[in-house]
């Protein structure tokens, strides 16, 4: 089993876990393919067993929708981000983890 199977499957899920997956709309045209692998396996989204990570969803309320949540308009000018940087997660401190349109994985603390 991939890494990425494993995580998808040890999420607890937000929302209803049988609704189907939507990949698109929404996400940056250039997504890696392990990511939207990741989404199609666990659309809703979900938090580690832990509860340190929170993996936004593809449905659900602001605080858990992935297109929702890169909104420019809605936290991210703020804090001086644009469309370039889609987060996809984010831990119990706040730490935005993000793609950026380089396809490069970063992290910001706010």
């Amino acid at each position: 089993m991939k890494i990425i199977e494993r995580l998808a499957d040890s999420l607890h899920c937000i929302g209803q876990a049988d609704r189907p997956a939507s990949t698109e709309g929404g996400l940056p045209a250039n997504a890696p393919q392990d990511f939207r692998y990741l989404l199609s396996l666990n659309g809703n989204g979900g938090y580690t067993s832990d509860g340190f990570h929170h993996f936004f969803g593809t449905s659900g309320p602001v605080r858990h929708n992935l297109v929702k949540w890169n909104s420019v308009d809605l936290w991210k000018a703020l804090f001086g981000l644009m469309d370039d940087w889609f987060v996809f997660a984010e831990d119990i401190f706040g730490t935005q983890f993000t793609l950026t349109f380089a396809e490069t994985a970063k992290s910001l603390s706010f």
